[in-house]
């Protein structure tokens, strides 16, 4: 895979698009292979701004690129280059959805290897393309004498505060909620 985003020649590769990023219309530009551009405007002031392509930054934490974009007369906001493509080649996003990588390579932002799913779907994506995130509470099966429960029918059941309090309790070996929990990877509940 070519990393496109090391690419900051204002020409652009062959079969690539450009989208302007929703909120920032006419100032910034996505692109198909996940470059993001400055378009070429009048400054607050009159001074003329050339085209440019953004260089994008690794985030060692999150492990994402991200750009800096300003919109003018406000603070700088650092985004997340695979939801600034999304946004322009997948659709906004929905409630309780986020944009992962198909091939799970955060620095391959091409609008192809962008989905949107849910963040339960994004980390059992993890867990088949063999990355094991660092915090994994939707693939795991917290158990007491009250049954067994996902991470998302800890919150329903018990809100968020409460399913906090057994992820922490699990962690620790304390009891949440007056009960000792235990925690099952999903998957060895599938092993015959």
């Amino acid at each position: 895979m070519k990393a496109y985003y090391k690419n900051l020649s204002i020409e652009d590769i062959k079969g690539e698009e450009w989208r302007d990023i929703p909120g920032y219309d006419g100032i910034y530009q996505a692109s198909s292979y996940g470059r993001i551009k400055s378009v070429e405007r009048l400054d607050t002031i009159g001074r003329l701004l050339k085209e440019k392509i953004m260089k994008q930054y690794f985030d060692k934490v999150s492990r994402d690129l991200y750009v800096s974009l300003r919109i003018p007369g406000q603070k700088n906001k650092r985004r997340s280059v695979g939801s600034i493509v999304g946004m322009c080649f997948v659709g906004l996003r929905e409630n309780k959805k986020v944009f992962a990588h198909k091939n799970k390579n955060s620095l391959d932002n091409r609008a192809c290897n962008i989905i949107k799913i849910t963040y339960s779907e994004s980390r059992i994506l993890d867990y088949k393309c063999g990355k094991q995130p660092r915090v994994i509470p939707s693939i795991y099966i917290y158990s007491s004498s009250l049954g067994e429960y996902t991470y998302s029918q800890l919150v329903d059941k018990y809100g968020k505060k409460g399913a906090t309090a057994v992820l922490l309790a699990v962690g620790r070996g304390y009891r949440a909620l007056g009960i000792k929990w235990t925690k099952t990877p999903i998957q060895n509940n599938n092993k015959p």
